[in-house]
């Protein structure tokens, strides 16, 4: 029975730290285009709220002197039973602009004209400004 409940532990353990993982993007240059949307369950990158996993977000590391003019990426809010999430973009830690995620899903937009290191995307409800369901279907960067 001690055997059991330790091999529980651990496969629970494994689950959740699957389930918060983050999505690291390595870019190679200024362009990083990437699709997500045959992804499963959801059909896209998954990040935010209790069924992506609350800490999830997506990160793009630039290399040094990278400039960026753009950012487009394409997502929707039909995940979870609540439809109020919002992409908030981070430049280099910092906080710099959020679009509301349509549930049938959009084009989201954001213009840069600066350098960046870091690209980081968080999905958070509108209401609270706590985590909520994102699905990415896919992003570029220009």
């Amino acid at each position: 029975m001690k055997d059991y409940k330790i091999i529980s532990a651990v496969i629970l353990f494994s689950v959740s730290a699957i389930v918060s993982a983050t999505t690291i993007e390595k870019a190679e240059g200024n362009y990083f285009s990437k699709n997500w949307n045959s992804t499963a369950p959801y059909g896209g990158l998954c990040i935010g709220g209790s069924k992506c996993g609350i800490d999830n977000y997506l990160k793009i590391d630039y290399p040094p002197n990278t400039f960026l003019s753009e950012v487009q990426i394409y997502a929707h809010d039909n995940v979870g039973s609540k439809t109020q999430a919002e992409i908030h973009l981070f430049v280099d830690g910092q906080p710099v602009a959020y679009e509301d995620v349509k549930k049938v899903g959009s084009l989201l937009q954001f213009v840069l004209y600066r350098e960046v290191s870091i690209l980081e995307f968080r999905s958070l409800a509108i209401d609270d400004n706590e985590s909520d369901e994102t699905v990415i279907e896919y992003i570029n960067t220009l």
